[in-house]
C-alpha cells in the first residue's frame, strides 16, 4: 500500500463527513442518521486499510493517463468475448500444457477456471449458428426446390447458391463448437481428476515422524539454519536505504506513527462505545444483545486496523516492504488482525462483565472459563498462521515442521478436550439434566477422531494430512459458530416483526402470521444449512471452480427419454404457481370484501362467482407452471387418455361429482345459504365444494353430501325462488263450539305476529268434523324462512291464550278401561246407571270404549 493509498482513504473520509452535513442542513435530517452515517464511513476506512495493505499496488499503476481506459475496455470486452478460432487455439494450449505431465498446480487452477469459461462461450457460438442455420433454411424454403433441369433465372439462382453456402459453412461452425465444447469438457474432467490426485498426493506424502530419534536431532540444526535466513534475509532490507531515506529511521516512525496511531483509535474506540453502546437497559431482547455484540466487535477491532494500515501503508509508501520483509509483514499483520478478530468476538458474545447482554446462556464462572479458553486458543492459532506462513517463505526444514506440527496438534486437542466439559456449559449446581448433556458424548467423540487424526498422523509422518485436518476443522467450526450466530439473529428478526404484527391482528390473522412465520423459519434453515454446505466444500478441498460446475450442471437438468429435468426450471414454476395462485386468492378476497358486498345480489351468486375466480386461477396457475417448467402440452394427450383409463377403472365417482360442482355452481339449484332437506337431513348450505357440498344442520352439526346427490336426486330447498314460507298450525275444538267466533280468533292471532304477511293473507280452513273434535287449520306465510320456527310457536302460544281467554277448552280423546279378573264375574257401576247393573260375561273381550 502506498501513501497516496492513505491519502485516498482520508479524503474519501473527509467527504464522506462533508456529505452528511450538507444532507443534514439541506434536508432537517435527524441527527441521529447523520451520525450513523459518519460512523460507518469511519468503520470501513479503518477496516479497509490493513485490507488494501496486503495487496499492494505500485504506484506507476495510479498515474497512466485516462486516454488508455476506452482502449483497455475495448480490449477486455474482445477478450471476454473471443471468437471460434481463438477458443480453438486455447484449447490447443491447455491439450498440451496438460498432456506434457509439467504442468504447475498454478497452471491446472488456471485453466479449471477458464475451460469452463471457454465451453460456455463455445456453446453460445453453436447455439448461434444453429440459429442462422434455421433462419437461412426457410430463406431457401422460400424460394423452393431448384427445377429439376437446372434452368432459373440467374438472381435466383444466385440467391440459393450464395444460401446454400452460407447453410454449409454455419452447419461447419456449428459441429466445429459442438466438439470444441466436448473437448474442452473431457480437458476440463482431466484436469479435474489431475487436480484431486495431486491434493490427494500431497496429504499422503509421508516426511519425518516426530518419534524417530532422527527427526529429534534434525531439529536443532534445521532450526539455527532457519533463524539464520530469517535474520539475514531481514538484515539485507533493512540495511539499504529507502528512497533515500535509512531503514533504521524508517523503524521509528513506523513505532511512531504506531503509537500515535493507538492513542487515537483508543480515543475514537472509547467515543464509539460511549455514543452507541448503552448497556444500561436491564432485560435487553436477543436481537439487541446480538446487534451490540457486532458493534462491540468492531469498535474492538478500530485499534488494531487503524496501528496496522498506517503502519503498513507507511512502511510500503516508503519501499521497505521488499525481499523477505514483505511476507513477513503481511504474515504478522493477518495473524494480528485474527487474533484480535477471535478475542473481540469472544469478548462481545459472552458479555463477562454484563450477563444480561450475554448471548450464550452460559453461567458467569462458565463465561469467564470459555473466554480464557477461546482466547487462548485465538493466540496459539495466530503463532502458528505466523510460525508456518514465515517458514515455509524462509524454507524451514522437515523436521522442524514435523515437530511444530505435532505441538500444535496436541495443544489444540487439549483445547477442545477442555472446552467440552460440563462445568463450561452447565451449573454445576443444578441437577436437571441440560440440552448439553445429551450431546455431550458426541462432542467426546468428535475430539477423539480430531485427536487421532491429527495427533497420530503427524506421529506416522503425514505432516500435510494433520495440519489439513487440523486447520479444516477448526476453520469449520469458526464458520459454523457464524452462521448459527447470524441464524440467531434473522430468526430472532423474524419473530419480533411477527410479534409486532401479530399484536393488532384478530385470531385469523394470527394463525394465518404464525404458519408464515413457519415457512419463512424453515426457508432460513434450508437456506443456512445450503450456504454452510456450499462454503465448507472448498474448506475440505473441494476446488470452487467444480462446485460451481457442479452447480450448474445440476441447475442445467438431466434428460430422461426426451424429456429434460431442470430443477432451476421446476422451483421456478412452483414459485410462478404460488404467485398466481396468491393473486388468485387476493382477488377473491377483494371481489368478497369491495366489490360483491356492496352489490344487491345474494349470497349465493357472490360465492358462486369467488368460487368460480377460484377455479379459473388455479387452472392458469396450473398452466402457467406446467408451461414454465417446460412440459410440452402436445403430451397431454397421453395424460387425457391416462385419465379415460383411470376414470373406466374406478373415477366415476370422482368425476361425476366434480362434474356436478360445476352444474350446481352454474345452474345454481342448490346456492350457499339455502335451506334443504336431502336424504334425511336438513340444514344450510355453507359451501360447494369441487367434490362435495357441506350442509350445517340446526343441530350445529356438518353433513357433507356428494354433489352427485344434490342433482340426481330430489331435494326440498326452501328458499330457491324465494325467502317466503307457509306455516300451518292445526286447532282442534270441542264440539258445540262458536265455529265462527273460532275463525275470527285465529285470524286475529295471524294478523297480531309481526313475522306474518299480509300479501298472501292468512286464512283458516275448517277441516273436518272429528272423533272428538272439530278440526281447524291456520295457515299463513313467514316473510322469511329463518322465522318459520319463531311464527310457528308464536302462533301456538298466541292461539292457546286466546282459546283460554274465549272459555274454549281444546278437547283430546277420551277412552274408558275396564278391568276383568279370571274366574269370577264382577259388576262395576258405570256413571248413570243402576248400582245392580252387570259387567261383562266372563270370557268376553271388554269393549274399547266410546267417547263422551
Amino acid at each position: 500500500m502506498t501513501a497516496s493509498h492513505g491519502h485516498e482513504f482520508a479524503i474519501r473520509f473527509a467527504e464522506t463527513n462533508a456529505y452528511a452535513g450538507a444532507v443534514e442542513r439541506r434536508h432537517s435530517i435527524p441527527g441521529g442518521f447523520v451520525q450513523r452515517l459518519r460512523f460507518f464511513a469511519l468503520v470501513l476506512f479503518a477496516l479497509s486499510a490493513p485490507l488494501a495493505a496486503l495487496s499492494p499496488v505500485p504506484i506507476h499503476a495510479q498515474e497512466q493517463p485516462q486516454q488508455s481506459q476506452p482502449a483497455e475496455a475495448k480490449a477486455e470486452e474482445q477478450a471476454e468475448k473471443p471468437d471460434l478460432p481463438q477458443l480453438v487455439e486455447q484449447v490447443e494450449q491447455a491439450t498440451k500444457e496438460i498432456e506434457s505431465g509439467l504442468v504447475t498446480d498454478v497452471r491446472l487452477e488456471h485453466w479449471q477456471a477458464r475451460l469452463p469459461e471457454i465451453r460456455q462461450r463455445v456453446l453460445e457460438i453453436g447455439q448461434a449458428a444453429q440459429e442462422k442455420v434455421a433462419s437461412r433454411r426457410t430463406l431457401l424454403e422460400a424460394l423452393g426446390p431448384a427445377p429439376k433441369d437446372g434452368i432459373e433465372p440467374p438472381a435466383v439462382e444466385a440467391q440459393r447458391s450464395k444460401l446454400t453456402s452460407t447453410v454449409e459453412n454455419l452447419e461447419s461452425r456449428a459441429k466445429r463448437a459442438d466438439v470444441l465444447a466436448a473437448q474442452s469438457q473431457q480437458l476440463l474432467r482431466t484436469v479435474s481428476e489431475r487436480s484431486r490426485a495431486r491434493f490427494a498426493g500431497k496429504l499422503t506424502v509421508r516426511g519425518p515422524s516426530p518419534i524417530d530419534p532422527r527427526t529429534w536431532l534434525k531439529v536443532g540444526p534445521q532450526l539455527q539454519e532457519a533463524l539464520s535466513r530469517l535474520a539475514n534475509g531481514l538484515k539485507a532490507v533493512v540495511t539499504k536505504d529507502a528512497n533515500g531515506q535509512h531503514a533504521t529511521r524508517v523503524l521509528v516512525i513506523s513505532a511512531v506513527i504506531a503509537a500515535f496511531a493507538a492513542g487515537v483509535a483508543m480515543l475514537l474506540r472509547r467515543w464509539l462505545r460511549r455514543r452507541f453502546l448503552h448497556k444500561r437497559d436491564p432485560a435487553p431482547s436477543y436481537v439487541r444483545c446480538l446487534w451490540v455484540a457486532g458493534l462491540d466487535t468492531a469498535f474492538y477491532l478500530v485499534v488494531p486496523a487503524m496501528v496496522l494500515g498506517l503502519v503498513v501503508a507507511y512502511m510500503g509508501s516508503v519501499g521497505l516492504l521488499q525481499g523477505l520483509l514483505e511476507p513477513v509483514v503481511g504474515t504478522a499483520a493477518f495473524s494480528i488482525a485474527f487474533f484480535f478478530t477471535a478475542r473481540g468476538l469472544t469478548r462481545a458474545v459472552l458479555a463477562v462483565d454484563a450477563p444480561r447482554w450475554r448471548i450464550l446462556p452460559l453461567t458467569n464462572s462458565g463465561a469467564a472459563r470459555l473466554s480464557r479458553l477461546l482466547t487462548l486458543a485465538a493466540a496459539i492459532y495466530a503463532i502458528d498462521i505466523l510460525l508456518v506462513r514465515t517458514g515455509r517463505a524462509i524454507d524451514s526444514g522437515e523436521a522442524l515442521r514435523a515437530m511444530h506440527q505435532l505441538g500444535f496438534s496436541i495443544l489444540i486437542t487439549l483445547l477442545l478436550a477442555r472446552l467440552i466439559r460440563r462445568d463450561i456449559w452447565t451449573d454445576p449446581e443444578s441437577e436437571t439434566q441440560s440440552r448439553y448433556d445429551s450431546l455431550r458424548g458426541w462432542l467426546v467423540v468428535g475430539v477423539g477422531v480430531f485427536g487421532l487424526m491429527t495427533v497420530v498422523s503427524v506421529l506416522f509422518g503425514y505432516i500435510e494430512l494433520s495440519r489439513f485436518f487440523a486447520t479444516r476443522t477448526v476453520l469449520s467450526v469458526l464458520l459454523a459458530s457464524l452462521l448459527l450466530l447470524l441464524h440467531a439473529l434473522v430468526r430472532e428478526a423474524i419473530t419480533a416483526c411477527f410479534g409486532a404484527v401479530r399484536t393488532g391482528s384478530p385470531a385469523a390473522g394470527d394463525q394465518m402470521a404464525s404458519m408464515l412465520q413457519f415457512w419463512l423459519g424453515a426457508a432460513l434453515d434450508i437456506f443456512v444449512l445450503g450456504i454452510g454446505i456450499l462454503l465448507a466444500l472448498p474448506l475440505w478441498g473441494l476446488p470452487w471452480q467444480e462446485l460451481w460446475t457442479w452447480i450448474v450442471s445440476a441447475a442445467a437438468g438431466f434428460t430422461i427419454g426426451e424429456i429434460r429435468i431442470s430443477p432451476l426450471d421446476l422451483v421456478l414454476a412452483v414459485l410462478v404457481f404460488a404467485a398466481i395462485l396468491g393473486i388468485t386468492r387476493a382477488l377473491q378476497r377483494a371481489l368478497d370484501t369491495r366489490i360483491l358486498s356492496r352489490t344487491r345480489l345474494d349470497i349465493g351468486v357472490r360465492d358462486s362467482l369467488r368460487t368460480f375466480t377460484g377455479y379459473l386461477g388455479l387452472v392458469l396457475a396450473a398452466l402457467i407452471g406446467l408451461s414454465t417448467a417446460g412440459l410440452d402440452f402436445s403430451n397431454l394427450a397421453i395424460v387425457a387418455g391416462a385419465l379415460s383409463v383411470g376414470i373406466g377403472f374406478g373415477l366415476q365417482a370422482i368425476v361425476n361429482n366434480f362434474v356436478s360442482g360445476l352444474i350446481l355452481l352454474f345452474e345454481r339449484p342448490v346456492k350457499v345459504g339455502d335451506w334443504i332437506v336431502v336424504g334425511g337431513h336438513e340444514g344450510t348450505v355453507r359451501r360447494i365444494r369441487v367434490r362435495s357440498t357441506e350442509i350445517d344442520t340446526f343441530d350445529r352439526s356438518t353433513v357433507i353430501v356428494p354433489n352427485s346427490d344434490l342433482i340426481s336426486n330430489a331435494i326440498t330447498n326452501w328458499t330457491h325462488g324465494n325467502r317466503v314460507c307457509r306455516v300451518i298450525v292445526p286447532v282442534r275444538v270441542p264440539y258445540g263450539s262458536d265455529t265462527q267466533h273460532v275463525h275470527d280468533l285465529l285470524l286475529e292471532c295471524a294478523q297480531q305476529n309481526p313475522y306474518v304477511t299480509s300479501a298472501p293473507m292468512p286464512y283458516v280452513l275448517f277441516n273436518n268434523f272429528g272423533e272428538s273434535a272439530l278440526e281447524f287449520e291456520l295457515r299463513v306465510y313467514a316473510r322469511d324462512t329463518d322465522y318459520y320456527l319463531d311464527v310457528l310457536s308464536d302462533l301456538h302460544f298466541a292461539v292457546d291464550k286466546a282459546l283460554r281467554k274465549a272459555g274454549i277448552a281444546i278437547p283430546f280423546p277420551q277412552r274408558d278401561l275396564h278391568i276383568r279378573t279370571t274366574g269370577e264375574t264382577t259388576t262395576r257401576p258405570r256413571p248413570g246407571d243402576g248400582a245392580d247393573h252387570p259387567g261383562p260375561a266372563l270370557g268376553r273381550d271388554a269393549p274399547e270404549g266410546d267417547p263422551d
